[in-house]
């Protein structure tokens, strides 16, 4: 009975690892869609890497795996954040000399006004 039981727990904790692995993989697949050098290219090396570990059944290299495919998780998603702010910092505060100095900055308003309408002249 108790060797039933030893089983039992065993595939238990294979299954629930198991989960854990199929959730990561969708959540990496999930954030590969705007990967810089463009989704197929992510979900190629996603999948050959998930290959190369699928015959492992050690729990514990298991979750040691997980724990690094999190990591790329996390990565990824600061490496989107980044992007993400640069563009925005490139839109709305842009470097006078890229634009040939015409109303640069923010507002970019005629006449270096700030785009408020006030001038000197009354």
């Amino acid at each position: 009975m108790a060797p039933m039981m030893v089983a039992s727990a065993a595939r238990t904790m294979s299954n629930s690892l198991r989960h854990e692995v199929i959730q990561l993989y969708k959540q990496l697949l999930h954030l590969g869609r705007e990967y810089p050098k463009g989704a197929a290219y992510f979900r190629d090396r996603l999948k050959r890497s998930f290959q190369r570990n699928a015959d492992e059944r050690d729990p514990e290299k298991i979750r040691a795996l997980l724990e690094r495919g999190r990591y790329v998780g996390r990565e990824l998603e600061a490496l989107y954040h980044v992007r993400k702010y640069r563009a925005l910092k490139r839109r709305y505060y842009y470097d006078d000399t890229r634009v040939g100095g015409v109303g640069g900055g923010v507002g970019g308003g005629a006449g270096g006004t700030g785009g408020h309408g006030t001038s000197d002249q009354d």
